[in-house]
C-alpha cells in the first residue's frame, strides 16, 4: 500500500492496516510519502519529507526460508525506515533504520503516549494550497500471527490537544 498527501484529507486523516509477514506476499508493506514544501526565505528551497516504509516481519521456521535466520530484536516486530529519495554512492545509508515495535517502539516514539505504541515524524507547517506539510504519527496496534495492525494518521495541526480531550475527537492527530 502507498499512501501520499492525497490519500489524507483533513476529515479523514487515518488509515488502518493489516501489514503481512515479509515472507508471506510480495505485497508486504506500506510505504508513506506526503511530499516536500517549499520554505520562504530560506537558503534550502524545500523540505524533503522522507518516505517511510513499513513492514512487518516474522520468523520462518523452514531451514532457508526468508527470514529464517531472523534475529529475536526484529521477531513478530513491525519494522520502521525511512528514506529521503536520494541515491547515491555519497548518501550513504540509503534507507535509514529508525525503530522496531512489537507494539512498542524500542527507541522512537512519541513520549505523549506512554505505551511507547506511537511514533511521530517531524512536524512541518501544513499548507492547504500545495496539501503539503504536516506531520505524521504512526501507531502499531497489535503484532502477531501472520501480520500486524498499524495506523497513519497525518497531523494538520501541532495543537489539537492533549490526549482523551474533547479536542482530540475532532479527527485530527490524536484520534488513537
Amino acid at each position: 500500500m502507498d499512501l501520499n498527501a492525497g490519500s489524507f484529507r483533513p476529515s479523514a486523516n487515518r488509515f488502518r492496516f493489516s501489514i503481512p509477514a515479509s515472507g508471506t506476499t510480495d505485497q508486504n508493506m506500506v510505504i508513506v510519502d506526503v511530499g516536500s514544501i517549499p520554505l520562504p526565505d530560506a537558503k534550502v528551497a524545500t523540505i524533503s519529507y522522507s518516505k517511510y516504509f513499513l513492514s512487518y516481519r516474522l520468523r520462518n521456521t523452514t531451514y532457508g526460508g526468508y527470514d529464517s535466520g531472523l534475529s529475536d530484536s526484529y521477531h513478530q516486530k513491525v519494522l520502521l525506515h525511512s528514506y529521503n529519495g536520494t541515491i547515491s554512492d555519497t548518501s550513504l545509508p540509503r534507507s535509514v533504520y529508525i525503530s522496531a515495535a512489537g507494539p512498542k517502539f524500542d527507541k522512537v516514539w512519541d513520549r505523549t503516549f506512554p505505551e511507547g505504541n506511537v511514533f511521530t515524524a517531524p512536524f512541518v507547517p501544513y499548507n492547504a494550497s500545495t496539501n503539503l506539510g504536516g506531520g505524521l504519527r504512526i501507531k502499531v496496534v497489535s503484532v502477531g500471527g501472520m501480520s500486524a495492525t498499524v495506523e497513519v494518521c497525518r497531523m494538520y495541526s501541532e495543537t489539537e490537544g492533549t490526549p482523551g480531550s474533547a479536542a482530540c475527537q475532532e479527527n485530527l492527530d490524536r484520534d488513537w
